[in-house]
């Protein structure tokens, strides 16, 4: 009897450890899996990012051979991004957004915001105009409204 018991936790013990192995397989796997998904979806992230920018800049083409890459004071700031990705960084260079003592509306026409700014508009739309006519100009992702205020932009 006291084999049978004997027998019997040890073949217990033979399962659990079965059991256990199993488990550690299982969450190697699973960590393997997680990890191929990670790197799949990073890879995505920077597909769809390329796609992006690739879209911006046939965007930007397009405008600038059918004549529509002009900017204009009346314009807003929203149009002026949404026209060239790079005006963005055209405007942080003279301070037009980017930080709380430069901050500009959207909504806010080019003219004004470079006159309540003490900026000269006309060397504001120099610069902005170089982007449409500039034939190596590439355009970034396409950013909505925060510039980067250390950009080396100046006119």
């Amino acid at each position: 009897m006291e084999y049978a018991g004997m027998a019997a936790g040890l073949a217990g013990l033979l399962v659990a450890w079965l059991a256990v192995r199993r488990a550690q397989k299982l969450e190697q796997r699973l960590d393997s899996l997680y990890d191929r998904y990670f790197a799949l979806s990073n890879r995505m992230r920077e597909m769809d990012e390329e796609t992006q920018t690739r879209i911006a800049d046939l965007g930007v083409t397009v405008r600038r051979q059918a004549g529509l890459l002009k900017f204009e004071p009346q314009m807003t700031i929203q149009e002026a991004y949404d026209m060239h990705p790079r005006a963005i960084e055209v405007l942080a260079g003279f301070h037009l957004g980017g930080c709380a003592s430069c901050a500009v509306s959207p909504d806010q026409t080019l003219g004004d915001a470079a006159r309540r700014h003490n900026i000269n508009v006309d060397g504001l739309l120099g610069a902005l105009r170089t982007l449409a006519d500039g034939p190596n100009a590439k355009a970034g992702p396409g950013i909505r409204f925060q510039p980067d205020p250390d950009l080396p932009i100046r006119a």
